[in-house]
């Protein structure tokens, strides 16, 4: 296993890793993140996996820390450091630490880290087993009553202007909006 990490701008090992209590990543989930396989030790689809994830960035108004080459260079850094070979290379990005509020911070200064794990060798076509899947409902609105730290929702509404609401009830999504009526109903 990797014993590294790229974590703002250095790579130390894994165990000298920290990130602070008020990151908003770890206080609301606030961050993105992208998942990019290794084969031979050469990044899959990296500049389409680069790009999903500034328009994640993008989507709750998150800056990137790094321009596009320059995040390049670094995972390659980390690839070579890390001396996996078949893999998977986890990146996330935080919006950072900050006091605990659900309004952005003024100035944030994004947590940036990756790591490299090994995977065993993907199977060429028509060898192994395949793949087993498991159909299962996305029920997280009918379980609002869990408190998840997954607080993006509730703190974009509070950071942007209101959409236009709208005239006639839609679901119990409704519920979790700071500016609509409570719900006359639980589900």
């Amino acid at each position: 296993m990797s014993d590294w990490i790229w974590l703002n701008g250095e790579i130390i090992p894994m165990s000298d890793a920290r990130i602070g209590v008020e990151d908003r990543g770890f206080q609301f989930a606030d961050g993105v993140y992208e998942v990019i396989r290794l084969y031979n030790a050469r990044p899959f689809t990296l500049d389409a996996h680069l790009e999903r994830l500034q328009k994640s960035a993008t989507g709750i108004d998150l800056p990137a820390p790094l321009d596009r080459p320059t995040l390049k260079n670094e995972i390659g850094r980390l690839i070579a450091k890390s001396a996996v070979r078949d893999g998977m290379i986890y990146l996330q990005f935080t919006r950072g630490v900050a006091p605990r509020n659900h309004l952005y911070p003024s100035t944030p200064k994004p947590t940036l880290l990756f790591y490299a794990r090994p995977l065993p060798p993907a199977n060429g076509p028509g060898e192994g087993e395949g793949a087993k899947l498991i159909a299962v409902d996305d029920d997280r609105w009918r379980r609002c009553w869990i408190k998840s730290i997954a607080y993006s929702p509730t703190c974009w509404p509070r950071t942007k202007p209101s959409p236009p609401r709208p005239t006639k009830p839609f679901s119990s999504m409704a519920a979790w909006s700071p500016n609509a009526p409570p719900p006359t109903s639980l589900p």
